[in-house]
């Protein structure tokens, strides 16, 4: 009888070691599961950018080509190519900043890339890139380096929600304002006048 009891609760023992190892298997395969399933979301994201140069004829760097990585909670990075502006490296800064923020007012950040300045003014142009609820991804925003300086702005110019622009030269202020509709944006407003210099 003690000898029929000592199996019985070997066995049962073994059982459970059995279910247990089996269980904890599950367990590992669910996390696999689980990661295979991850979707980025935006706040995953950390950003770096490379801005690549070439010498000209002089050997002065100008750069060209701005690569930003993005990275997410898994360590996965991709990049998003930008063309800089022309310009000494040495010189010049501004090219391949970062700036994050909401453009297009979903209450997500979007993403700015610095291409650089037009000229001693300032007139910093950028790329801009918008953060894809559905494909959880970055997408870029058509001629968004056409606006010089740009600003989100909602309720000017007659604009509900949209992106501002200025642009200084030779004494005189372009303003321009751009709308929303239909997830591109249209020129809707453009103004011209001497700039205001005075400090």
């Amino acid at each position: 009888m003690n000898n029929l009891r000592f199996k019985t609760k070997a066995l049962v023992i073994a059982l459970a070691v059995m279910a247990g190892a089996m269980a904890s298997q599950a367990g590992e395969q669910a996390n696999k599961t689980s990661a295979g399933a991850y979707v980025p979301q935006r706040g995953d994201y950390t950003f770096r950018t490379e801005v690549h140069a070439t010498p000209d004829d002089e050997g002065c760097p100008i750069s060209d080509i701005i690569i930003t990585h993005y990275t997410d909670a898994l360590g996965r990075t991709d990049t998003l190519m930008s063309s800089a502006l022309p310009l000494d490296t040495t010189m010049w800064r501004g090219m391949g900043d970062i700036l994050e923020r909401d453009l297009n007012f979903d209450g997500v950040a979007d993403l700015e890339i610095c291409l650089g300045p037009m000229n001693a003014q300032g007139n910093f142009v950028y790329d801009g890139f918008l953060w894809d609820r559905n494909g959880h991804k970055f997408v870029r925003i058509e001629n968004y380096s056409d606006i010089f300086n740009p600003e989100p702005v909602e309720n000017v110019n007659g604009v509900r929600q949209g992106i501002s622009g200025w642009f200084e030269l030779d004494g005189e202020e372009e303003t321009t304002t751009h709308e929303w509709r239909d997830g591109k944006l249209v020129p809707v407003f453009k103004k011209t006048e001497t700039a205001d210099n005075e400090f």
